[in-house]
């Protein structure tokens, strides 16, 4: 059943991206629209969307509300992705569910991220959660979460990203983001650029939202988005008659890792005495705001980088980011690259004036980064995919808490 599984969710990948909510509509339908029968907290953003959406969840479940989470993607395994107040979903529930909707998806060719989104949903009310946490895939207003009818519509921040699906300019990129605003719903947003706020502003007037922006000037961006975390929260809990409490946000935001499993967020290991940070940068802001954590925690010492991204990312811009750091970079792939290679990466690398060394696989950059017995800090960054190869091989073992699951796909 495991492998029959695996593989009718790899079948999934072959239809890609497809923007656009009938199947999911259609789907939820024959299944009395689960994605209703719960409070919502809707989260979109081009960074951020994972650690506001995870500090939110704490927050709520220390005020004792059993809270789900949905988010995307995973590092090593699926049921990441889905979890209850910290605990991911079951082998055998996800498979079940699954099986359930699997003559659905497969006559109506539901992609990948339909097909566990759907999964998701519908977990979420066997286990009568209080209140759910969503957190939106690619864009907003067509993407496949866009069917809940939310208490609160979070949008985390505004950059370039999938261009190629949201738009060339900040303005459309804002637009589609701006899509999971919903008529009378409470919007709150990060720190936004001047012309995305705009256009964000204009459509939540005229749904009649209220927007409350959560600007902050704190240092590092986890502090950020855990101030637009506790903006929320506070909305929420009020909304669902919850007292609210000031000890137990403060707990929600100290305790955000343990509570939901988060990984690959400025995330700091040792191994063998050397600090490890493991970093979900994957575009341009994401690399800018590493650096800024970064010199946050370490000054000027230079750290050592590993770095490598999938096809379709703007390379060169992350890598001019990562320049101000240090002189020299390893360069590898994902095993997932969409058809990027280290060659072209790191021709890139070249021109953004870093000294390069190319590896093959992570596998290999790794070792010879403990093989050149440095003591700096070590930067793992690009691509979720290179994170996820990263806890596979040395780190794999944190996740049992949170996962302790047998399914893996890579996407």
């Amino acid at each position: 059943m495991v492998t029959q599984i695996l593989e009718f969710l790899k079948q999934r990948t072959q239809f890609g991206i497809k923007p656009g909510l009938e199947n999911m509509l259609a789907l939820m339908g024959i299944h009395e629209n689960p994605h209703l029968t719960y409070p919502v907290i809707h989260v979109a953003g081009t960074n951020g969307k994972g650690s506001t959406s995870s500090f939110i969840a704490s927050i709520l479940q220390e005020h004792g509300l059993q809270t789900g989470i949905y988010t995307s993607p995973h590092l090593v395994y699926l049921s990441e992705r889905i979890a209850i107040n910290g605990t991911s979903i079951s082998d055998d529930d996800f498979i079940r569910i699954a099986e359930l909707i699997r003559p659905f998806a497969e006559a109506h060719q539901l992609t990948f991220f339909e097909t566990v989104t759907a999964i998701a949903f519908i977990y979420f009310r066997e286990k009568k959660v209080d209140v759910a946490v969503i957190e939106v895939g690619m864009g907003g207003r067509l993407d496949a979460t866009n069917i809940v009818q939310p208490l609160a519509s979070v949008i985390t921040s505004i950059g370039y990203d999938h261009i190629e699906h949201l738009g060339d300019t900040l303005t459309k990129i804002a637009g589609e983001k701006a899509g999971i605003i919903k008529p009378g719903v409470q919007v709150f947003t990060g720190n936004l650029p001047e012309e995305a706020e705009q256009i964000i502003s204009q459509i939540a007037a005229e749904n009649g939202s209220n927007l409350i922006s959560s600007k902050s000037d704190v240092p590092g961006y986890l502090n950020r988005n855990a101030d637009l975390a506790v903006r929320t929260s506070v909305f929420a809990l009020e909304k669902l008659n919850v007292a609210i409490q000031g000890d137990k946000i403060q707990s929600g935001i100290q305790n955000m890792p343990e509570n939901s499993g988060l990984n690959g967020r400025f995330q700091r290991f040792s191994k063998d005495g050397r600090e490890i940070i493991l970093d979900a940068a994957h575009n341009p802001d994401g690399t800018e705001a590493l650096v800024e954590i970064y010199r946050f925690f370490f000054g000027d010492q230079k750290p050592e980088i590993i770095f490598g991204c999938v096809a379709g990312k703007d390379a060169p811009a992350m890598l001019a980011n990562l320049k101000s750091l240090t002189d020299s970079i390893k360069i590898t792939v994902p095993s997932l690259n969409r058809g990027n290679t280290t060659q072209l990466l790191g021709n890139q690398a070249k021109e953004a004036g870093f000294s390069v060394q190319e590896f093959n696989s992570f596998d290999e950059a790794f070792k010879a980064a403990f093989s050149e017995k440095k003591r700096e800090p070590l930067i793992i960054c690009g691509s979720l995919y290179l994170l996820g190869e990263a806890f596979s091989l040395f780190s794999v073992q944190k996740m049992v808490k949170f996962s302790p699951s047998g399914l893996t796909i890579n996407h």
